[in-house]
């Protein structure tokens, strides 16, 4: 289409909006503009409207492409300042409450909201969504009462920020499908887990290989994840403790874990557990190193054997389970077990004799399963009973 075509084009938009009185379906506002670059654009919102309008509707394939005078848009700058206040009030960290208005103005991109007080509410729960995923929790109903709204508008608010947040992650991951790892950490997103250590140590100053550090992180929150230590756990716990003792390995250093958890905007209580669980963890395969033992390996000298830990994990991990429960014979020592507790129990006890005079009759369920036999036991029985004709 050329230009002189497509401004025609927006020219009957805009008077068919002009005589309809139409409203824009993104803001609500009726105040177009036909002269931005050749397109009718929303001047509240800056939505580009580039089909045509129908008895008063747009078409099922119309598209709306978002202006960039939308960022500057009233509904956007109020949400921000809704922002501003509620981090204020809950004392939030400058990179969460950044990562709230990144996420705001993604979202915010991408739908379309009634009412400047949607997006005000929507603002509210883009920072209680950032403070969860590290931890820090709001409550809805605490939020209303800041941003004056109701807890349907709330919980609706809160399930749009959730399947945006989630929607992206499921195209994240399909344009990076190569990054999955395979084996029993085949769960761990590999490159989120870098991107996160980065951003952790983005303020720190580092004596030391930023990369080596990743690298080694990495590889003991995979070491924890093959021991079972990220099952039903957050990952940014995790991440930070691995990543914490890791420096600590590398590098000596005064910040405590409390002062790098204050550093990280982090949960001190969520870590310092995460961490305690991975030194755990390292003191029992440290345990099975040749020639050391249980007395010398504790949790303030554990962080010395991490890079043997680390490069020989597979073995140690091998030895700490005494190969009962290595991959060959798991199922034999499962059916050990099974055949040991039915040996036990099909023995049965010492009674004394009864009188047998009444047969059979009174004779329960249960005392006739301890008499049933084998195929050769019943085969030997009816040979003696036919020899000595007991019947």
């Amino acid at each position: 289409m050329n230009i002189s075509a497509h401004q025609n084009k927006s020219e009957l938009v805009f008077r068919r909006l002009s005589e309809m009185e139409s409203a824009c379906l993104n803001c609500g506002s009726c105040d177009f503009d036909s002269n931005a670059g050749h397109a009718v654009v929303c001047k509240n919102c800056g939505v580009v409207i580039d089909d045509t309008i129908i008895d008063g509707e747009f078409q099922a394939n119309s598209k709306f492409h978002f202006y960039a005078t939308k960022r500057k848009s009233k509904g956007l700058s109020s949400g921000l300042n809704t922002l501003d206040v509620l981090s204020s009030k809950y004392a939030v960290a400058p990179d969460l409450k950044e990562a709230a208005a990144i996420l705001l103005k993604h979202i915010h991109s991408y739908k379309r909201f009634k009412t400047v007080k949607d997006v005000d509410v929507l603002a509210g729960c883009c920072l209680v969504h950032t403070l969860q995923n590290h931890d820090q929790h709001i409550s809805l109903k605490s939020l209303c009462n800041h941003v004056q709204c109701s807890m349907k508008s709330a919980y609706k608010f809160s399930k749009l920020v959730k399947s945006h947040c989630v929607q992206q992650y499921a195209t994240y991951n399909e344009g990076n499908s190569n990054l999955a790892i395979s084996g029993e950490n085949n769960d761990l997103d590999i490159q989120w887990i870098k991107t996160r250590i980065h951003q952790m140590f983005s303020d720190i100053e580092l004596d030391i290989d930023k990369q080596e550090l990743i690298k080694k992180s990495i590889a003991l929150i995979k070491l924890g994840s093959a021991c079972w230590l990220t099952t039903g756990r957050g990952m940014e716990g995790i991440i930070a403790a691995a990543s914490f003792l890791c420096w600590k390995n590398m590098q000596a250093f005064e910040m405590n874990l409390k002062q790098f958890c204050t550093k990280i905007s982090m949960s001190y209580t969520t870590v310092q557990c995460r961490a305690a669980e991975l030194k755990a963890m390292l003191i029992k395969l440290a345990e099975k190193i040749p020639s050391f033992t249980k007395t010398r390996v504790i949790g303030s000298n554990v962080l010395v054997f991490l890079d043997y830990i680390l490069e020989n994990s597979e073995t140690l991990r091998n030895d700490l389970l005494d190969n009962e429960f290595t991959e060959e014979d798991i199922n034999k020592k499962e059916y050990s077990e099974f055949r040991k507790i039915r040996s036990s129990s099909s023995k049965s006890t010492e009674t004394p004799e009864e009188d047998n005079t009444n047969g059979l009759a009174e004779i329960s369920d249960s005392e006739i399963s301890s008499y049933i036999r084998s195929e050769r036991e019943v085969q030997l029985k009816e040979s003696l009973v036919k020899e000595y004709d007991l019947y």
